[in-house]
């Protein structure tokens, strides 16, 4: 019988081993939420620069589950761009 907690975790792929926020090599998913590896591809930067960022408290929102498994939602992903749209360069700090 399924409970109302595995269908809140089947919904959002969390806790499921084939879910597509589990699968690094998946390029598609459903889910809000996206894997390190993806969101980096998404936002067209490198996973290492996405960590740095994440490091230094400058990068997009975050959700931390356990001590390693890191996931981005793409609306946080998306927020974070529009907050660095600009017209020219003398409307930014370097």
């Amino acid at each position: 019988m399924t409970t109302k907690r595995d269908q809140a975790l089947f919904s959002t792929g969390l806790g499921y081993p084939n879910s597509p926020i589990e699968s690094d090599t998946q390029e598609t998913t459903n889910s809000p939420y996206l894997v390190v590896e993806q969101a980096a591809d998404y936002l067209r930067v490198s996973k290492n620069y996405l960590d740095k960022l994440r490091v230094s408290g400058k990068g997009p929102r975050f959700v931390r589950l356990g001590r390693r498994k890191v996931l981005y939602r793409k609306s946080d992903l998306d927020k974070w761009v529009e907050e660095r749209i600009y017209a020219s360069t003398t409307q930014y700090e370097s």
